[in-house]
């Protein structure tokens, strides 16, 4: 689900909808987080440019307060005096953002600036009493104990082609199988790469995904499951060392190869 998608959502939710102190606080974290950086491009900024601290306080996530302390203790980037205040070379905060080490929740905060443009804003998720995430707009149906929430960052697109793998995990389980599998056919005819792996961020965390890890993960109820499978298979979709943990991704697989064998043999 995309940001306008989820407040698209939550607006046109039931007046009467029961919430819960946790799904209020996700809303408000998500509206925090989802504040953008003004009108800077951080990625158009030339190496030799120096911005003040309030711009990098935008840039990195961190409050001027904090950049002020960094100072005194020697750590963040490299700060240059001015006349009359502090600036900082972006290109000297761009070698620090590579060279970090995530440790702690602030740096890893930090980390995930590093990829300033590339990511949606956050959407949230909650978690149930094992802390397994759940969907946002599920649990508010749900009666189950909440422990939390978290926020979810996913590689940003501007047409599905772009990251067919990112555009996938959005859409995965809310429009029909059969009909993603058509349109996966038409995206890679204009130029979409079925092995590409989209930049996930949750729990503070980077990880990687493909639409082979997608699909071997899928546990919902889809006839058009052997569909999406053929159409991405077909396309050129990679399952070498894939850990096949879903039986119906197995099956579906195993049905397909087995095909293609006898088609090749009665040739």
């Amino acid at each position: 689900m995309t940001p306008d998608e989820f407040l698209f959502t939550l607006k046109n939710l039931p007046p009467d909808t029961p919430m819960t102190a946790q799904h209020v606080i996700a809303v408000l974290e998500t509206m925090k987080n989802a504040g953008g950086n003004g009108d800077v491009d951080f990625d158009k900024l030339s190496n030799t440019q120096v911005i003040d601290e309030e711009t990098l306080s935008k840039w990195i996530g961190e409050s001027v307060s904090t950049l002020q302390k960094w100072r005194v203790t020697g750590k963040g980037p490299q700060a240059t005096k001015k006349p009359k205040n502090i600036g900082y070379q972006v290109g000297h905060v761009r070698d620090w953002l590579k060279h970090i080490t995530v440790s702690s929740t602030a740096e890893s905060k930090t980390r995930l600036n590093r990829f300033e443009g590339e990511f949606f804003n956050p959407v949230p998720y909650m978690l149930n009493h094992a802390s397994e995430p759940v969907e946002f707009f599920e649990s508010l149906e749900s009666e189950e104990e909440l422990q939390g929430f978290g926020l979810e960052w996913v590689q940003y697109y501007s047409l599905p082609q772009e990251n067919l793998s990112a555009w996938l995990y959005q859409n995965l389980g809310k429009i029909p199988l059969s009909d993603l599998a058509k349109q996966i056919e038409e995206f890679v005819e204009f130029g979409a790469d079925i092995n590409q792996k989209a930049l996930i961020v949750r729990n503070e965390e980077l990880s990687e995904i493909s639409i082979a890890d997608l699909l071997a993960e899928y546990d919902g109820c889809d006839s058009g499951f052997g569909d999406l499978v053929i159409s991405t298979m077909d396309k050129g979709l990679n399952v070498d060392g894939l850990l096949l943990t879903g039986d119906q991704f197995s099956h579906a697989l195993n049905s397909y190869q087995l095909h293609k064998k006898l088609s090749n043999t009665l040739k």
